[in-house]
């Protein structure tokens, strides 16, 4: 018994194409480790109350949100994704539990 080999390839489904008003209202709800200085090797976190996009930074023309951050002390701040290196989470957990 010989083994036939698939010759066309299999459709691959496309991935969604959300706008970038329809990324950043994903982001709502999540939470994000962010860098507060570009020099500081802490980095502190907030749920995400809201979210735009800003446009593109950086030489690879990476998507740029504004993200407004609640910490758990209630305390508010507004931070570029790109800029402090943001990381989105689930849950606090997997927020406070990654390096």
């Amino acid at each position: 018994m010989s083994a036939r080999r698939l010759t066309t390839p299999l459709p691959v489904a496309p991935a969604p194409a959300y706008s970038r008003t329809e990324q950043a209202a994903r982001m709502v709800g999540k939470i994000a480790t962010f860098t507060p200085t570009p020099e500081s090797s802490t980095r502190a976190a907030g749920a995400i109350t809201a979210a735009r996009y800003i446009g593109e930074a950086g030489p690879g023309k990476i998507p740029d949100f504004e993200l407004s951050l609640q910490g758990r002390t209630g305390r508010t701040t507004t931070v570029s994704m790109f800029h402090t290196r943001a990381t989105l989470f689930d849950s606090w957990a997997e927020a406070l539990s990654s390096p």
